[in-house]
């Protein structure tokens, strides 16, 4: 008999969780609640934990409390779009995977309805931009427009690409890079350009309807190369009309001053700017994010239906435009298209498209692109000017306007946001006084609350200063155009400073036919504060207000009261002359000297005391910021008393409008010698 024998094998399996790293979701948070972000990786396994920060073309400032955790916290982020990446380790591997941060300055308002937004995690979106296979004709200088159908109806991205990888989208998909390069250029254009364009229907806006458009990005580290008054180019985001054969739109551009203008224009017979706001200075977009927001509703505001366009950069209102037209007319659509992450480089300042071998490039990141739909609007705020006091005046007046959109508005509060003491007379008004005030910068605050509880704060600013101006007399000249004359080009005087008909103008001034541009005419005070932060007061407009000298010409400014000071500072244009000088002392002694002045167009030749003026000419034409100031300085004795200084140019003309001391002058006491 057989033995049968079963043999019963257990089988014991150890189930090791396997080794992985995950950062966990993307974080965005709003600095106006919190500037701290959690980071977390408890879905990681290993025996060790590293978190570091991997953000491209700068960092966030902020710190990792607990680098060595699973979860941790990151306090101090600035705006941006940054990267963290979390490292498991176990034995000799080490797995990393990692998270974007995205800090905006604030969320959107509650009636904002989100309608669509640029998805850089999207395949199609992704494979469509970033794709480089069709060799033949992607490199090809007349390749035809890539675009990206989204959605059922037929909306769009149209994205720019052409012979440059114009568009990219980086390996963490938090950004898009916008790139122009020498030796490439658009299909149908000379000029190298990259974009992406959203088509009508998405992006119309009419009558019935209010828009908002959010851009965030900022210029990465690179050579701006722009030098001259007349470079720039068409920059960041656009909206753009052709409706009724009238092309209106508003716009961002960068000037070869190096700085960044809101633009919103129309034209009916003939182009025109409706406004220009500076924006900022190139130096603060290159490495710091900023979020631009555009709010616009179109028409002609009748009565119970306002029409406005507004402008918020990082949460702070530049501009509001609730008066007159606004778009192309009551009835057509404002907009057939708009772009955003733009590089055009019209006149071929920064690129040149025959040009294969020179290699110079330009690029702007995109961080994130929104557009809402918003059911509602908080009041329309307006407050006045920036103002300039001067010592020993301690007071001054806040002016502004609330005009509601919805419903009533229910206060007005108006609050010192930062600066020394002062003291607000009637803060529930629009219009109040300040007291008290001292010297340096203040910032004051008007908030309007309307009775569906939606708030509206605007800012202006009240700078102090100490009267530090020369007076002095030998002026010779009327060199600006101001608005007491009331009006008409024929009863223009002396208006041309530059021997082409070409003069100055004064904020409000306007000729029977044309309106001048407020935003590039002169302080209707004269007090003008340099970047150099000195402050000069321009003589009369109705009267002479510059020392004006033709090539070996000569003319003297004698001061009023003598004064001692290590440093006498200029503010003068020029024609790009070589300015002879020769201080006169009270003791018969002099000093003497040459300045170079450079060209009144050349806005980054020289240092500016104002820049981006408008000119204009005897028969009305206008020239909108180019022009500028300059500011110079001469050097002189601090131990001696100036009586008067000569002037004398070679090479082309100049004007002098005042003379000023420096903020930081030190004076010096006059030491007589004991007979």
């Amino acid at each position: 008999m057989r033995k049968l024998t079963i043999v019963l094998f257990t089988i014991f399996t150890i189930n090791a969780k396997a080794q992985s790293a995950n950062a966990g979701r993307d974080v965005t948070i709003y600095l106006t609640s919190t500037s701290t972000a959690t980071l977390n990786g408890s879905a990681s396994t290993g025996t060790s934990f590293l978190w570091r920060e991997i953000s491209t073309d700068f960092m966030s400032g902020a710190i990792i409390s607990s680098p060595t955790s699973k979860t941790t916290t990151v306090t101090g982020f600035l705006p941006g779009t940054f990267y963290f990446e979390i490292a498991a380790t176990k034995g000799a591997t080490t797995k990393t995977d990692s998270v974007v941060v995205r800090v905006d300055v604030d969320a959107p308002p509650a009636y904002a309805t989100l309608h669509r937004f640029l998805n850089l995690s999207d395949p199609a979106i992704l494979h469509t931009i970033n794709w480089r296979g069709d060799t033949t004709n992607y490199f090809l200088t007349n390749n035809a427009v890539h675009s990206q159908m989204q959605g059922a109806d037929g909306q769009r991205w149209n994205l720019y690409r052409d012979r440059t990888n114009g568009l990219m989208i980086d390996h963490l998909r938090g950004k898009i890079r916008s790139q122009i390069r020498d030796g490439y250029r658009a299909p149908t254009d000379d000029f190298a350009r990259a974009e992406i364009q959203i088509d009508a229907p998405s992006t119309i806006i009419d009558t019935n309807k209010i828009l908002m458009f959010e851009w965030k990005g900022y210029y990465p580290n690179q050579p701006l190369y722009m030098h001259n008054r007349n470079d720039g180019i068409g920059t960041i985001f656009q909206i753009h009309s052709n409706s009724s054969n009238q092309s209106s739109g508003l716009g961002f551009g960068l000037n070869g001053d190096s700085s960044i203008t809101f633009i919103l224009y129309s034209n009916d017979s003939t182009f025109s700017r409706e406004a220009t706001v500076l924006v900022g200075k190139y130096k603060d977009w290159v490495n710091r994010s900023h979020t631009i927001r555009i709010t616009i509703r179109e028409g002609y505001g009748y009565k119970n239906h306002p029409a406005f366009v507004k402008l918020d950069i990082d949460g702070v209102q530049k501009l509001i435009i609730d008066t007159g037209k606004i778009g192309g007319t009551p009835w057509n659509d404002f907009s057939d298209y708009s772009k955003f992450g733009t590089l055009y480089d019209y006149g071929k300042r920064i690129t040149d498209p025959e040009n294969h071998s020179r290699n110079r490039s330009f690029n702007l990141i995109t961080e994130s692109f929104k557009q809402y739909v918003l059911t509602t609007s908080p009041p329309l705020v307006k407050v006045g000017t920036d103002q300039i006091v001067v010592l020993p005046t301690t007071s001054a007046t806040l002016t502004s306007t609330a005009t509601p959109f919805n419903t009533r508005i229910v206060s007005h509060e108006w609050t010192k946001v930062s600066g020394g003491s002062a003291t607000i007379t009637s803060p529930n008004s629009l219009k109040t006084t300040v007291t008290g005030l001292s010297k340096g910068k203040y910032l004051f605050n008007l908030k309007a609350t309307d009775g569906n509880g939606l708030v509206t704060n605007v800012t202006t600013t009240i700078v102090v200063e100490q009267n530090n101006v020369i007076d002095a007399t030998g002026y010779n000249y009327d060199g600006v155009i101001d608005p007491v004359l009331k009006g008409t080009v024929s009863t223009l005087r002396n208006n041309s400073i530059d021997g082409y008909g070409f003069s100055f103008y004064v904020k409000g001034f306007s000729t029977t036919s044309t309106p001048l541009p407020v935003q590039f005419g002169l302080p209707a005070d004269g007090k003008i504060i340099s970047q150099s932060n000195t402050l000069y007061q321009m003589q009369p407009y109705n009267s002479n207000n510059t020392l004006r000298l033709n090539s070996g010409q000569t003319g003297t400014l004698t001061l009023t009261t003598s004064v001692n000071t290590e440093k006498v500072m200029l503010l003068l244009n020029s024609g790009n002359c070589n300015l002879g000088y020769q201080v006169n002392y009270s003791d018969a002694s002099h000093d003497n000297g040459v300045l170079s002045v450079p060209d009144w167009g050349c806005t980054t030749c020289g240092i500016n005391a104002i820049a981006k003026l408008g000119r204009v000419d005897n028969s009305g034409k206008i020239e909108s910021d180019y022009w500028s100031m300059a500011e110079d300085s001469i050097i002189t004795n601090p131990s001696k008393l100036i009586s008067s200084i000569t002037f004398s140019p070679t090479g082309s003309w100049v004007n002098i409008f005042a003379l000023s001391q420096s903020n930081n002058v030190i004076v010096y006491p006059i030491v007589k010698r004991r007979e």
